[in-house]
């Protein structure tokens, strides 16, 4: 996924530590190596 998409799956989800960056690279990160 995006990371546009990402964010707008993420979207209502409040994270009080600041980190939806680090969320959304892990989430590429993740779907990267389920797909290899």
């Amino acid at each position: 996924p995006t990371a546009s998409q990402i964010r707008r799956a993420l979207n209502g989800h409040l994270c009080r530590c600041a980190s939806h960056n680090r969320i959304v690279r892990a989430v590429q990160r993740a779907a990267k190596e389920m797909r290899s």
